[in-house]
């Protein structure tokens, strides 16, 4: 006998997780089912950056973005912060006085943030210091004058912890979770409306479906429209690579996202554990031309090399124990997210987005209301894949 939901949601990432928490918030039956663990997709191996000081090129989206933040903040009252794995500090940006272009970059960023109503300072060298003294260091050769731009509202997300605690209160709630459990096939009744999922052990009869795999989205939901998927999900694999030292190796040195003086984009913050993880955009631009494991395994010291500029008290087991890892993160064709329902096919749902770690809470309680609903948020709107398709746009 199949297992009764109202939602089915596929997908076990920090998108598919706080949709649960907040179906289950409405009082649905869900069911979650994960190919793999929990959080072990681009959920767990990203940077884990919340924020809306990067969305300078659309106010759309800063807004976006801004709001989502918002819904962190009332997580972590009803939850604690500490306890949602949600690291406060904000994030740094500094580069020397002399640096024309990178002076210039960063005052336009600050107009164009302050002009929205997004909180960032203008910071000077002493500012500066006092906030990372351990980090502005130069190897010992003095501090030139700098200018900084410092964005307070900004955090970091452990994003294994806080996945698995929103997935762990929707079990307290009802749901029922299955890990390492992928969905192997979709049943439509005569309407194309979703009737049943089937994994390998089980049949779930379901009123509703939300497909939130990140890369693997559009492959899922061509299971249930063909090569149309395609059209209604076009979204690329974007490789990152990141480095994450080793427990206690730079515990203390920073406390904040920091993005130093770095022509390649060089970024980092402290970790759980207490080392830093690292990452740069130059190396990503690399490995989204080939990933080559040559890269992966060389990247420790590439990146390290660059950071010990900026942190030289970083520990000396720092590079022989530090690990690589690749984040392969959906990137949809206009670089905005995609949530709403699926066309050709009825209550099926696509939940998928570039800067998901971000974006989840705000995006899970749209498409929750949704869902439950069975109205568009207008929030929800410009995001549905309908606006891809010729008939929809």
């Amino acid at each position: 006998m199949a297992e009764l939901a109202d939602v089915v949601i596929v997908g076990g990432g920090i998108l598919g997780a706080a949709l649960t928490y907040e179906l289950t918030q409405r009082h649905q039956r869900v069911v979650l089912l994960e190919a793999h663990a929990f959080a072990s997709g681009a959920t767990g191996s990203g940077f884990g950056w919340i924020n809306a000081t990067s969305k300078t090129a659309e106010e759309t989206q800063h807004r976006l973005h801004a709001r989502a933040m918002a819904c962190y903040d009332a997580l972590a009252l009803e939850w604690g912060a500490e306890q949602i794995g949600l690291r406060e500090g904000g994030a740094l940006f500094w580069v020397p006085e002399e640096d024309a272009v990178g002076r210039e970059r960063l005052m336009g960023m600050a107009s164009r943030l302050q002009g929205w109503g997004y909180p960032v300072a203008l910071l000077n060298t002493g500012e500066i210091l006092a906030l990372e003294p351990r980090a502005v260091t130069f190897r010992g050769r003095g501090v030139p004058p700098l200018i900084g731009l410092f964005a307070p509202m900004d955090r970091w997300l452990d994003t294994v912890r806080f996945t698995r605690l929103l997935i762990d209160i929707a079990r307290r709630r009802g749901a029922i979770v299955y890990e390492y459990t992928p969905a192997i096939a979709f049943v439509l009744d005569s309407t194309r409306r979703i009737a049943q999922v089937k994994t390998p052990e089980r049949g779930i009869s379901t009123s509703a479906l939300v497909l939130a795999a990140g890369v693997q989205t559009p492959v899922i939901a061509s299971q249930l429209i063909g090569p149309a998927a395609g059209q209604w999900i076009p979204l690329r694999s974007a490789p990152g690579i990141l480095v994450e030292t080793a427990p206690e190796s730079a515990s203390g040195l920073i406390h904040r996202v920091l993005y130093p003086p770095d022509s390649g984009g060089l970024h980092l913050r402290p970790t759980a554990s207490g080392g830093v993880l690292v990452g740069a955009e130059d190396l990503d631009r690399e490995l989204q031309q080939e990933i080559r494991e040559e890269t992966v395994r060389g990247a420790p010291s590439r990146l390290l090399a660059r950071v010990a500029d900026v942190l030289p008290g970083l520990a000396s087991m720092a590079e022989r124990e530090a690990q690589a890892r690749v984040c392969l993160r959906p990137f949809p064709a206009d670089g905005r997210p995609i949530v709403g329902d699926l066309p050709e096919v009825r209550e099926v749902f696509v939940a998928v987005a570039h800067s998901a770690v971000t974006l989840a809470p705000l995006l899970a309680r749209l498409l929750a209301e949704q869902i439950v609903l069975g109205r568009v948020p207008s929030l929800l709107a410009p995001y549905r894949p309908h606006r891809f398709g010729t008939s929809g746009a």
